[in-house]
């Protein structure tokens, strides 16, 4: 009787907390996703398949991501249990039949602890390219100016989500010929300008001049703005932009020790610019004057 009851006790102890552990362990089992990318007739190795938390409160994080095989096949494992969109980024194309204005774009997915999930099958297109020069009132390239390509309906520029991985933003800028080529973008009709549109604060050093937002092929209103059509896989060339006379030059400030040096790798900073750069003066602990222009000048002492 002794013993029945110790074993009933045991039961009573452990019971619960077993059934628990183990409920514990099946939702933690993790999920696969699996498909193939293709471009309607083959696989396309080499791309990257993303998967995304759709949980706004998680900001949309990136939890796992793989590249497709030489036939184009993926598979992402140990993915744990949650609501999900998936999404394959390829610079040069776009996922057929997907809206490039959902956010975030992709495939969603509701996946169950243990669960496989298979077929999740993208097919690609190439994108568009839209191309051409920007050249300022006098017919001189403008250079490393940042361009905009945007859809031309109003409502689909509030949602637009470049679907794009992260790219170097020179991507988006002309060259030293003024030239510039953007590429991966989906069919559609778009607005392409170049220039400061006023909400632009960034510090730079060196001065540089700032003309008005200006849309293809010469508009400061977007209503006058000619619309660009892109294709799939086409490239619409001579989109050139003529410039007026800029706005304004960036003030330039200087800082001169009270010997007359100048602080190293200073020359001068720009309190205006169309980007920021990521190197910064050195400043050693002195005395200094520094200057907005000629005629205002302020005095400092820099600490160690």
């Amino acid at each position: 009787l002794a013993v029945a009851a110790a074993l009933v006790s045991c039961a009573a102890t452990h019971g619960p907390a077993r059934t628990f552990a183990q409920t514990s362990a099946q939702r933690e089992v993790p999920a696969t996703v699996a498909g193939r990318v293709t471009d309607g007739e083959r696989g396309l190795p080499g791309v990257t398949v993303v998967l995304m938390s759709s949980d706004p409160a998680a900001r949309f994080r990136e939890v796992a991501h793989v590249k497709t095989d030489a036939e184009g096949n993926y598979r992402l494992a140990s993915v744990p249990p949650g609501n999900y969109k998936v999404l394959p980024f390829a610079p040069v194309y776009v996922v057929e039949g997907m809206s490039m204005f959902d956010y975030p774009p992709g495939k969603p997915l509701n996946l169950s602890a243990g669960e496989s999930v298979e077929n999740i099958d993208f097919r690609l297109e190439r994108g568009g390219v839209v191309t051409g020069r920007v050249t300022d009132a006098d017919g001189n390239p403008v250079i490393a100016e940042r361009i905009s390509v945007m859809p031309a309906d109003k409502n689909q520029q509030a949602m637009q989500t470049m679907m794009r991985g992260p790219s170097d933003p020179r991507d988006y800028s002309t060259d030293d010929r003024g030239v510039y080529r953007i590429y991966g973008l989906p069919p559609g009709s778009y607005h392409v300008s170049v220039g400061q549109d006023g909400s632009n604060g960034a510090v730079s050093f060196g001065s540089r001049k700032l003309y008005r937002r200006t849309f293809y092929p010469e508009a400061t209103d977007e209503s006058q703005a000619k619309t660009v059509e892109v294709t799939a896989g086409g490239e619409t060339t001579d989109i050139d932009i003529r410039l007026g006379s800029p706005t304004a030059t960036a003030p330039s400030r200087r800082m001169v020790a009270a010997s007359g040096a100048s602080a190293a790798g200073s020359r001068r900073t720009s309190a205006a610019s169309s980007r920021p750069r990521d190197s910064r003066p050195v400043i050693t602990p002195s005395s200094w004057h520094h200057s907005a222009d000629r005629r205002t000048t302020a005095s400092s002492t820099v600490t160690p």
